[in-house]
């Protein structure tokens, strides 16, 4: 009798051999989620296997885990589209490819022109490479390189926003701003729109700045500055000082001495110009401490510098027929229509009165020209 008789398998025996006979390493499912990604993302490989002695990937991942039961992954961070194969028992494999997008770019956004009549338009045009580009306030979908008409445009300013997104859903933006004729924004002490000089403050011999400075420097009477004034804000015009009480029965030298505190800002770089248009109205924004008891200065070029148009603010349009030399009792002479095209500096007055004045943060922050 052979020796393999004398021991007979069982039934269980026998079927338990058959079960390792017929069982097959395989990998039953490999994937990437996402698929597409943007450099510098993350995505996530995921497999389920049957029966493996060995599994690993390749591109640097090396040995990985074995589930034979569920689920295992490895989270991967691919710089560009790359390919992950994984090998079992170091013959049976499967590919999965993770696509790389690379991130949006935006070259430039501009419009032309950037000041516009009221309800005249301008061409927004972009150009940017790796996604779609939208741009927002009702325009869509823009091409690259091909210009956008922006549309009746009414509001004193519009900003535009363009955003480049890929198929990763990575993104990135860009702004410009369209601005109405009339209208007066500041940045970095500059005026933007129709008039695009220097802003600039004044005081007299009494009366004290703390801010802005002059590079750092007390600005006074007698120390005014001239070229290199550090404003606090970016966006706005804006003085703090303090303004000494006049005496009870003041004299010309004592408002000479104690003019008060004044902010502007010219119609061009270096003041040699005017505005060179025809306006009817003029508004100027402020905010800070005080804002009551303020006047609106218009300089017209060629007259003597100490020599303006004034008006109480109102925070709202103001005819320029209103203004006058002597704006306080109406005894001076009249601006006209004829003189708006001339106006070459605008400026607002804390003047002095017969109790101190403290300024604070007080900021043009807007003006409007308008018909």
């Amino acid at each position: 009798m052979a020796i393999a008789d004398a021991f007979p398998d069982t039934a269980a025996d026998a079927g338990a051999r058959q079960d390792t006979l017929d069982t097959t390493p395989a990998i039953v499912r490999f994937t990437a989620s996402p698929t597409t990604i943007s450099a510098g993302q993350s995505s996530t490989l995921s497999w389920t296997v049957t029966d493996a002695a060995m599994l690993s990937l390749d591109q640097g991942v090396g040995s990985v885990l074995i589930s034979v039961l569920g689920e295992t992954s490895q989270v991967v961070t691919p710089t560009h589209t790359t390919t992950y194969t994984l090998t079992l028992n170091g013959s049976v494999s499967a590919q999965v490819t993770v696509t790389v997008e690379p991130l949006p770019s935006i070259t430039s956004f501009s419009a032309n022109p950037t000041m516009v009549s009221s309800g005249g338009s301008a061409t927004l045009t972009a150009l940017f490479s790796g996604g779609t580009g939208t741009v927002d306030q009702g325009i869509g979908t823009v091409t690259s390189g091909v210009g956008t008409n922006t549309g009746p445009i009414s509001a004193n300013f519009t900003t535009y926003t363009l955003t480049v997104t890929n198929v990763a859903g990575a993104s990135t933006t860009a702004h410009v701003t369209v601005v109405t004729s009339g209208f007066v924004t500041f940045s970095s002490g500059r005026a933007q729109g129709v008039m695009s000089g220097l802003g600039w403050v004044a005081l007299g011999a009494l009366d004290s700045i703390t801010d802005p400075t002059c590079g750092g420097t007390p600005i006074t009477k007698a120390a005014p500055c001239l070229t290199s004034t550090s404003w606090n804000v970016t966006d706005a015009l804006c003085i703090t000082g303090t303004i000494p009480a006049l005496p009870a029965n003041p004299m010309q030298s004592d408002y000479d001495a104690n003019l008060g505190l004044q902010i502007g800002v010219n119609i061009n770089a270096d003041d040699s110009q005017a505005i060179g248009q025809t306006f009817s109205t003029i508004a100027v924004v402020v905010s800070g401490s005080p804002t009551a008891g303020l006047r609106v200065d218009l300089h017209r070029q060629g007259d003597p510098g100490g020599t303006t148009y004034c008006a109480a603010n109102t925070g709202a349009a103001m005819n320029l027929t209103s203004f006058n030399t002597k704006c306080w009792d109406g005894s001076g002479t009249a601006f006209t229509a004829a003189d708006a095209p001339l106006i070459d500096r605008v400026g607002v007055q804390v003047p002095s009165t017969k109790a101190a004045v403290t300024v604070t943060n007080l900021c043009i922050n807007s003006v409007t020209f308008g018909n």
